[in-house]
């Protein structure tokens, strides 16, 4: 069985509930991407390291994100964001093939940062 080395502070959670109680908790903390699917930078086997005090995009990356419809959290993934060097704008990546455009979701809102993947090797 092959083993992941976790940074020191990171604090696992898993399960359905895991998302909406580390986003309300804030911290860096790593979690199951079973409802991440997206490919190739998530798939549902992986851990992500998740740092659950980011809530905007400033810098280029893989965000967490949830789909809200008042207080319930109806969607969740992973998605890639980016600011276009140009006019300043945020972008995601819709498909995780690099198909960007505006990133102008209202009902989504940033749950953390991924720091880092870990995917099983066997």
């Amino acid at each position: 069985m092959n083993q992941i080395a976790l940074p020191a502070n990171a604090t696992p959670s898993t399960g359905p509930s895991a998302l909406s109680t580390t986003t309300l908790n804030g911290g860096v903390r790593v979690r199951s991407a079973h409802d991440c699917w997206y490919p190739p930078a998530v798939h549902p086997t992986d851990l992500l390291h998740v740092d659950f005090d980011v809530h905007a995009v400033q810098t280029a990356g893989l965000y967490l994100v949830e789909e809200v419809s008042g207080a319930n959290v109806l969607w969740r993934g992973c998605r890639r964001y980016r600011v276009d060097p140009l006019t300043k704008h945020v972008e995601l990546d819709a498909d995780g093939e690099g198909s960007w455009m505006a990133a102008d979701v209202p009902s989504w809102r940033i749950a953390g940062k991924v720091l880092q993947v870990y995917r099983p090797t066997a």
